[in-house]
C-alpha cells in the first residue's frame, strides 16, 4: 500500500474514552500512519447503519485499512476478522467484527480475496473491548505493511456473515403493489436514507403516498431538495445512490416520526 491511512468508524460516541484509547493503541503500533475518523456516532449497536455508512464512504477512501467497530456481540463466539480486497484503489483491508458490518463495503470496493481470524489480543483478560485489544493492533499491523498470513489463520470467504435483507418480501409499485423499505440511517439534518437503491425511484412514480404505521402522507419524487417547496416532503436519490425521504430545509425524521429501523410503505 502507498501512503496508507486507517479509516476508523464506530458507535462509541465521544462521551467516553473509547475513541481516544483506540487512537492511542493505533499510535503505539503504527506511529507513522494517519488515522481518519469517518464517524463515531453510529446509533449504538446498529450494525446495518454502520454497514450503510461504510457503503456510502468506501469509494472515496484512499489506500489503507478500514477499522470499523459496531459490535453488540463482543466477547461472544462472533469472529474478529480482517477481510482482504483486491481493487485498483482504496483500502486493501477491512478490520472488525464478522457480523455483516464489513462485507458489503468490501465487495463494493473490489474482489474479496481472503479473510483472516484475528486470534491475538493485547488484553490481559478483558473480552469487552475488542476495538482496543484486537482490531486496533491488527489494523496498525496491516497498515504498516504486515503480512496477515504470518500472524492470522485464514478463514473461508464464503463463511463471512452477511446481513439479512429487509426486502425479501418487498415488491415495487408496478401493477399496483406496494414498495416496502426500512430507514437505514438518519443524518444530522433529519434526512432518512432507506435500504432501497436509487434505481427504484423511476418505478415509484412522481407523486405517491408514504405510510408509516397508520399515518399516510403525500410525497413528491424530486431530483434535489430545492425542487420541493420550503418544508415540502419528498423522496430523492441521495449522494450515495440510495433512496431517501427528505424535507426541504426541515427534518423528515421529525415530520414523519421516523427512527432508524422504521418501516415505510410507498403506494401509488
Amino acid at each position: 500500500m502507498t501512503d496508507p491511512s486507517i479509516f476508523f468508524l464506530s458507535d462509541f460516541g465521544r462521551q467516553d474514552e473509547f475513541v481516544g484509547v483506540v487512537h492511542a493503541v493505533l499510535r503505539r503500533f503504527a506511529p507513522k500512519v494517519p488515522v481518519i475518523d469517518l464517524t463515531h456516532e453510529i446509533d449504538a449497536f446498529n450494525i446495518r447503519a454502520g454497514a450503510l455508512t461504510l457503503l456510502r464512504s468506501v469509494n472515496f477512501l484512499g489506500s489503507g485499512v478500514v477499522l470499523a467497530v459496531v459490535d453488540p456481540g463482543v466477547g461472544t463466539d462472533r469472529r474478529p476478522v480482517a477481510i482482504e480486497v483486491e481493487a485498483e484503489h482504496g483500502p486493501r483491508f477491512f478490520v472488525g467484527p464478522d457480523n455483516g458490518l464489513l462485507i458489503d463495503a468490501a465487495e463494493r470496493l473490489g474482489q474479496v480475496i481472503a479473510a483472516y481470524e484475528l486470534n491475538t489480543t493485547i488484553s490481559t483478560g478483558a473480552v469487552t473491548f475488542d476495538g482496543r485489544d484486537r482490531f486496533a493492533p491488527a489494523a496498525a499491523f496491516l497498515a504498516s505493511g504486515g503480512d496477515p498470513t504470518s500472524r492470522y489463520p485464514a478463514l473461508s470467504v464464503d463463511s463471512l456473515v452477511r446481513l439479512p435483507s429487509h426486502l425479501a418480501d418487498a415488491t415495487l409499485i408496478g401493477g399496483g403493489a406496494a414498495a416496502l423499505a426500512t430507514v437505514a440511517s438518519i443524518d444530522a439534518y433529519g434526512n432518512c436514507a432507506l435500504d432501497r437503491p436509487g434505481s427504484d425511484l423511476p418505478e415509484l412514480g412522481s407523486v405517491l403516498n408514504i405510510s408509516v404505521g397508520n399515518a399516510t402522507s403525500l410525497v413528491t419524487s424530486v431530483a434535489a431538495f430545492g425542487d420541493l417547496p420550503l418544508g415540502g416532503l419528498g423522496v430523492l436519490v441521495d449522494s450515495s445512490s440510495n433512496l431517501a425521504i427528505v424535507v426541504n430545509q426541515g427534518s423528515a425524521a421529525e415530520t414523519l416520526e421516523l427512527e432508524v429501523g422504521s418501516h415505510v410503505t410507498f403506494t401509488a
